[in-house]
């Protein structure tokens, strides 16, 4: 009797211990951070959090699936002490100080509380498996590449690998990548990891290093390509207005919209021109969109093959008009003769489905198949096409 009652005991504290939302996945328990620590120090393990707020969808659709895995559950449960936390509520200072801006935050600490890995928002299954070996192993972690990059040992490469870790994790790395480039001799700007670098991580054009992309444009133009140099300038300047406009800072906007306009780009006007365009998309004013697309397409994009598919494939997203879709069709052919690649060839073939051409989307889409086959991208959309241009009379 006397071993069943301990027994009992026994089973009853380890059951509030580990008192989870979870059974077969991931078990979090339902215990302070100092608790958590204390726990992570006694079974020599990390403790995983995992950051949310109330309003977060991102966190409930994790919460609903990908911890219910079980194989993911063995893997976390034997690795790592887990909790949840609210970061705006229990949490509030533990976001503060770890810098949580985005959620889900994702943190693997040690037992005392330093960061070992981390980064934010929604993962899948296998992602966020991989995500838990990366903290076990050295070699991967966070804090591994930070190290290196503060005390100068770090490569180019793994200065790249922790400046994206930053921005992952949602911590800007814009300041620290203008200060590196202030140290890189002009010559040496246009080596392939430095493009890289550029190419990965610059997202703000309100930073000293834009300033010297853009004043060496030509010579990056030369080696990579025009194409790929301007549409890395259009994505930033499109990337941080848009931001602009959805939090609602026109003060920020404006001061964007000058920046560019006074930046001495040679295709300054045309980026401002697709960054009103594609306002009027963020508003849902469709209407305005399809009006000023023929517009923009004619004055900035003959020769652009990506901009001349992408706005064909969003007008016809958005309307019936014939004389519309008459258009988008046009320049998607277009798109095609300047740029034969699997996407622009889907989009054509998608337009012309639409108008009912069910002879020439077929064989567009018979065309883009091969080409995605080819290259190895997910033609899975195609072969939905493919049916459904089959089913037309």
């Amino acid at each position: 009797m006397k071993k069943i009652v301990v027994a009992c005991i026994s089973l009853f504290y380890f059951a509030n211990l580990v008192k989870a939302d979870t059974i077969n996945g991931i078990l979090f328990r339902h215990i302070t951070f100092q608790e958590a620590l204390s726990l992570a120090k006694k079974e020599n393990k990390m403790v995983f959090l995992h950051g949310f707020a109330d309003w977060c969808g991102h966190c409930k659709t994790m919460a609903e699936t990908v911890y219910l895995d079980s194989a993911l559950g063995v893997f976390y449960n034997a690795n790592f002490v887990c909790i949840k936390l609210d970061m705006e509520k229990e949490g509030k200072e533990l976001a503060r100080s770890y810098r949580i801006t985005k959620y889900p935050g994702l943190l693997f600490l040690d037992a005392s509380g330093n960061i070992v890995h981390r980064t934010t928002g929604e993962q899948k299954i296998p992602e966020m498996l991989q995500l838990g070996k990366d903290a076990m192993n050295p070699e991967k972690q966070y804090r591994t590449f930070e190290k290196k990059f503060n005390d100068g040992t770090a490569t180019t490469d793994q200065i790249r690998t922790y400046f994206i870790m930053r921005e992952r994790a949602g911590i800007s790395s814009q300041k620290e990548l203008s200060d590196y480039f202030s140290k890189v001799p002009v010559e040496d700007l246009t080596k392939n990891d430095n493009w890289r670098l550029i190419w990965d991580v610059l997202l703000d054009p309100l930073q000293p290093v834009m300033k010297t992309f853009i004043a060496n444009k030509p010579a990056f133009e030369k080696k990579f390509t025009a194409d790929s140099v301007n549409m890395k300038m259009m994505a930033i300047y499109n990337s941080s207005m848009m931001k602009a406009t959805q939090q609602l800072d026109s003060v920020k906007f404006a001061l964007l919209k000058k920046n560019l306009l006074n930046s001495g780009l040679d295709i300054n006007q045309k980026i401002l021109a697709y960054v009103e365009l594609n306002v009027l998309r963020l508003k849902g004013n469709y209407t305005e969109y399809a009006k000023a697309a023929p517009s923009f397409i004619e004055k900035y994009c003959m020769d652009d093959a990506r901009k001349l598919s992408e706005v064909a494939k969003e007008v016809c997203d958005r309307s019936y008009d014939t004389l519309l879709l008459a258009n988008a069709e046009v320049w998607a052919k277009q798109s095609v003769v300047l740029l034969d690649i699997y996407k622009h060839n889907y989009n054509l073939a998608f337009i012309q489905q639409k108008m009912g051409k069910k002879a020439e989307a077929k064989k567009v889409a018979e065309h883009a198949l091969e080409l995605g086959q080819k290259s190895g991208v997910d033609f899975k959309p195609t072969l939905l096409l493919i049916e459904k241009i089959d089913e037309l009379p």
